[in-house]
Order: C-alpha cells, then structure tokens, then sequence
C-alpha cells in the first residue's frame, strides 16, 4: 500500500470511451494496483489517511 503521484495512472475505462492519461495524486491498495485517485488536500490529511489505511490492512491480516 502507498500514496504518490511519482507517475500517470492509467483511467479507469467507463462506457466506450476512455479518458487520456493524466498525472494526479493516487494511492495503490496492494502496491501491485495501477492506483486509484487520492485526492490531496494537505501534508497533515495524507500523514492521516496513511496511518489510517494501515491500520485498517493491519486488523484485516490479523483475523
């Protein structure tokens, strides 16, 4: 798991049409995933939402 906006991610494809490729701030869910959009409001929120994230992955391996 991780949150970056090092490259492009590649749009999630909806109808017949596909959106271009745009760099933006995403997150990955395992670090395999192409990523998903993460929107990016301050230094604080992403230190939140990361510690969040972990413990949300650490409780679902623990059962």
């Amino acid at each position: 798991m991780g949150f970056d906006n090092a490259h492009a991610v590649k749009p999630r494809k909806r109808g017949k049409y596909k959106g271009r490729i745009v760099a933006y701030d995403h997150m990955h869910k395992p670090a395999a995933d192409k990523g998903m959009a993460y929107a990016f409001s301050s230094a604080q929120q992403l230190i939140e939402d990361f510690f969040n994230e972990v413990n949300r992955i650490l409780k679902e391996v623990s059962k």
